[in-house]
């Protein structure tokens, strides 16, 4: 179910072109714009699943990779756009674009309707895109110094061990669940995965709302 959109994500000229440095700084821009409002709701949405935990070591684990969104978002961020000639008053201007919008409330929608196992599955494709595509590029990294440090950042040991645990947790909880239940989870994983495939489509195209 899953696969042509994972195929599509690989195979996407923006994910293609920052692999091999010929990304336009304008389309690098618009991402990490973009992503520098979308983090601030995504650890919104990470902590609102750690308040669904029933295991202290859930709520401790969700807390920390909030943590590391909202660092991502404060400073990492910050300086890939100042890398590129993005000042942080023009960051702060940004305005989110219809994909942000719609992915982020879509995420929001189920960390308030939805139970734990299945918020977890819709914040499953962002770990787990980030850390393929990054582990995909790092085997060839560009020159241009910033997408090199944007890719070794979701290709590190750190990223990794988070994604892991999320997955591992994924896994285990689905296997106690009924059809429904898991039908849930599917489905709420697959519209995450597509608004990742959008995501970067966004960036590319530099996507503004059309009024």
């Amino acid at each position: 179910m899953s696969k042509p959109i994972w195929d599509a994500i690989f195979s996407h000229p923006y994910v293609r072109e920052l692999g091999r440095g010929t990304l336009s700084r304008e389309q690098f821009l618009h991402f990490i714009r973009q992503d520098w409002l979308y983090l601030q709701d995504f650890a919104r949405v990470l902590c609102l699943l750690a308040s669904k935990a029933d295991d202290p070591n859930l709520v401790k684990m969700f807390a920390e990779h909030a943590a590391f969104a909202v660092e991502v978002e404060t400073s990492t961020h910050p300086k890939f756009a100042a890398s590129k000639g993005l000042s942080a008053r023009e960051l702060r201007r940004t305005k989110r674009g219809p994909i942000t919008q719609a992915y982020s409330r879509h995420l929001l929608a189920v960390a308030h309707e939805g139970t734990f196992a299945e918020l977890l599955a819709a914040v499953l494709p962002c770990y787990w895109t980030y850390f393929l595509v990054g582990k995909k590029l790092a085997k060839s990294v560009p020159r241009d110094r910033v997408y090199a440090k944007w890719i070794n950042l979701y290709a590190s040991k750190d990223f990794a061990k988070n994604v892991n645990e999320v997955l591992n947790l994924v896994n285990r909880l689905a296997h106690g669940k009924n059809e429904k239940e898991k039908n849930e989870m599917i489905e709420n994983y697959v519209v995450s995965l597509r608004y990742e495939y959008l995501f970067w489509d966004q960036a590319y195209n530099r996507d503004q709302w059309p009024l």
